[in-house]
């Protein structure tokens, strides 16, 4: 009887996530969850009561530890931590998020999580950078506000790298009836840098990193690296918007061979 009154008050003490384990505790009906993913990135997700799981399509798995899909569920009054070489990722009873580096300097810490589809996290005036880029953003690195899209001429991204130092990669749900916007979208006003994500899970996954090059280096390892393109795209190409027909893009192929102008691809782009 006393080892087992024992073993329960180290379990209640904290419920602490090593490697690929997770660990998932209930703040105010909302399922909260840890978890460190290898030594890439750390792992928190938010899911409202009646809200369903959703597998995020930009993490690519291979390249980082698999999360165990069982996961430890925390005891009334603990605390749940996932803790890597990278350092720690924490979330209270009352739903406090603390992200520490390996040295255990605090790097943000999260207003109380609740149901109302938003996560607040401290910032000391952190500018945040790799938003994605629109033409008229060509003069801007950082941003204050990002609403994930995809246009033509247009990619904004759910990620930043924070120069409080970390890089946080964002997702919600999404799926043939999305669109080219997710229902999901960040802001700064200097103190503090909050999610907005709805009404559903959210999963947010946040990697310790003391520069830009560092987060940017594991953000490439959580979401896999950029493909090479083909030999022949970093030749000379032709290309314009609105080709008439096909025959005018025959003429344009005679033209570059009849006076010796090397082309190694076309891009035809109909309207």
């Amino acid at each position: 009887m006393a080892a087992r009154k024992a073993s329960a008050a180290l379990a209640a003490a904290a419920c602490v996530a090593q490697a690929a384990a997770l660990c998932e505790i209930d703040v105010g009906g909302v399922s909260v969850s840890v978890a460190s993913k290898g030594q890439t990135a750390f792992q928190l997700r938010i899911v409202p009561a009646g809200a369903a799981l959703f597998e995020n399509p930009m993490v690519y798995e291979p390249a980082v530890a698999k999360t165990e899909r069982k996961a430890r569920e925390a005891l009334d009054g603990e605390s749940c931590e996932a803790s890597s070489d990278l350092g720690a990722l924490s979330v209270s009873a009352d739903g406090v998020v603390v992200l520490k580096d390996a040295k255990g300097k605090t790097l943000t810490t999260s207003d109380p999580i609740s149901s109302g589809g938003r996560l607040a996290l401290s910032t000391a005036a952190g500018k945040l950078y790799g938003r994605g880029a629109a033409p008229q953003d060509a003069q801007f690195l950082t941003a204050t506000t990002v609403k994930p899209k995809v246009y033509n001429r247009a990619t904004y991204a759910p990620y930043y790298y924070s120069t409080d130092g970390y890089s946080a990669l964002g997702a919600v749900k999404v799926d043939r009836n999305t669109g080219p916007e997710m229902d999901l979208n960040y802001t700064t006003d200097g103190s503090k840098v909050t999610w907005t994500y709805g009404q559903g899970a959210f999963e947010l996954h946040l990697m310790p990193a003391p520069t830009l090059k560092d987060g940017t280096m594991r953000y490439y390892e959580l979401i896999g690296r950029p493909v090479v393109p083909p030999r022949y795209i970093f030749g000379f190409g032709a290309s314009r918007w609105g080709w008439e027909s096909s025959d005018y893009v025959k003429q344009v192929l005679s033209n570059f061979t009849v006076q010796g102008f090397p082309l190694d691809y076309m891009i035809i782009d109909f309207e």
